[in-house]
């Protein structure tokens, strides 16, 4: 069954002809992306990246050294979506508005060089999840292989890790704007507050964390594996949180929540 999710895959692809792919640097780009180039031309596809203050720096990073290792083309597009007063509110619908703009720039930039296709790593475990943003992607019609190939993140995890990918196994990420609440505004300052909080994190070992903002604090979502280490860590975590700019920093018992933090603000 997946020999034959992977074979419709590249069947996809190769009909396809020509195809600028979404490519944030996660697992699904990152498989898509590979699969593109062995379906393809180097000259019939193109890595796009965007790169703003709602991206966290280390998928950027990750995005460079991948792209330079493997010599695929790549353009990375730097964008303002806090310039977006609809995007910058941090409505229920803020995810919609921000890819709708940064569709926009993707598809230009794939007309420009003569590519016919826009496509992401969108698979079929992400349609129960609450996605405005494939909203805004579906209606500029960007294509979706994975999931028209049928295939879920175990799955493309697997060829992932067939194929020798570095990110096989990299716990799932987001934009940096789903740590902050419905209702409280997007800045700079909170986006960098968060941004440094994780990578911190990260250093000391705490894969798959989560820095929430909350009023006047953060609250950390860790694996649960992780609660000793980091009740060890304590004093550590929390005199660099308090530096980086949070008032009080707390550790939430529940563990890590995909789309925890999206909840409505209270006033």
């Amino acid at each position: 069954m997946l020999e034959q999710k992977l074979e419709k895959l590249m069947t996809i692809l190769q009909e396809l002809g020509s195809v600028a792919i979404c490519f944030s640097g996660g697992t699904d780009s990152t498989f898509l992306s590979m699969a593109a180039s062995k379906a393809l031309s180097k000259d019939k596809f193109l890595l796009i990246h965007v790169s703003s203050e709602l991206i966290p720096r280390v998928e950027t990073a990750f995005v460079n050294e991948w792209i330079e290792k493997n010599n695929f083309p790549l353009e990375i597009i730097k964008v303002d979506p806090l310039a977006n007063k609809d995007v910058a509110r941090n409505d229920i619908e803020r995810c919609y508005y921000c890819k709708k703009a940064i569709m926009e720039v993707v598809f230009e930039q794939s007309k420009k060089h003569g590519l016919e296709y826009v496509l992401d790593g969108t698979n079929c475990d992400d349609l129960g999840d609450y996605r405005p943003g494939m909203k805004a992607a579906n209606e500029k019609g960007v294509r979706h292989p994975l999931l028209e190939a049928g295939l879920n993140k175990a799955e493309i995890r697997i060829l992932a890790d067939r194929w020798d990918l570095p990110n096989w196994n990299t716990p799932a990420s987001a934009c940096l704007a789903s740590r902050l609440p419905y209702g409280m505004e997007l800045n700079s300052e909170r986006l960098r507050m968060v941004d440094e909080g994780e990578e911190f994190l990260r250093q000391l070992g705490y894969q798959g964390c989560r820095v929430r903002c909350l009023e006047d604090g953060a609250k950390l979502e860790l694996q649960v594996d992780d609660y000793v280490s980091a009740a060890e860590n304590a004093e550590l975590i929390v005199k660099k949180l308090r530096k980086i700019g949070f008032k009080q920093v707390l550790l939430d018992l529940q563990g890590y929540v995909r789309g925890g933090g999206q909840v409505i603000e209270k006033k």
